[in-house]
């Protein structure tokens, strides 16, 4: 039976009906529904009363999808600024909500409790949520100064290496300068062999 009162329930909510519509004899018509149905016959009702009801619940059903939809904007409105307005009062003790920002009506004290509980839940996870932002924010920027230090030693091995680049061309330059030197003093040498060699023939002779 507690299932057909909370569908019941469930139905006026999507339909943001005036609770004081349902008067006594309607609330013992849902104790008293069958299983399986979906209106609850009326006791001691005339047939108006039940073609109303017949009508209510048709006009529930087609707006049940855009009243949920509106509900759940509603819901997760509510909850954004009650988030933010949890961990500025917690301190202070202070329960009030920034402008523009309402709870949902809330029919029970166990609704409220649980209400509650969803909106210091959701303001931890946006605390959590803004510690890690912060943190990534962080490791971002240290990325970045060693990134630019990293940068600042690449540009410096490469000028290093364009330094040892061109003494390295200058060296190999001395070198063959070197090598067509010594080249030229033996081929010199070679000569003045050859040329002591004749003489010598020639005296002999």
């Amino acid at each position: 039976m507690l299932d057909e009162i909370c569908g019941l329930i469930g139905v006026l909510r999507r339909g943001h009906l005036d609770w004081s519509l349902f008067d006594q004899a309607r609330i013992r018509a849902a104790f008293a529904r069958p299983e399986g149905t979906n209106m609850a016959p009326l006791v001691g009702g005339s047939e108006d009363e039940a073609k109303h009801s017949q009508e209510v619940i048709a006009t529930h059903s087609v707006r049940a999808q855009s009243s949920d939809r509106l509900t759940r904007q509603l819901v997760r409105r509510s909850l954004f600024c009650t988030s933010r307005s949890v961990s500025k009062n917690r301190a202070s003790g202070k329960s009030t909500l920034p402008a523009g920002c309402h709870l949902p009506s809330l029919a029970s004290s166990a609704e409220k409790e649980a209400y509650a509980k969803v909106a210091v839940a959701s303001s931890k996870v946006m605390e959590a949520f803004n510690e890690y932002v912060v943190m990534m924010e962080d490791h971002l920027e240290a990325a970045k100064r060693e990134g630019k230090k990293d940068a600042e030693k690449i540009e410096a091995l490469t000028e290093d290496w364009r330094i040892i680049h061109h003494e390295n061309e200058a060296l190999t330059t001395l070198v063959v300068a070197q090598k067509a030197k010594a080249a030229s003093l033996k081929a010199e040498r070679d000569r003045d062999i050859r040329r002591a060699s004749r003489i010598a023939r020639s005296s002999n002779l």
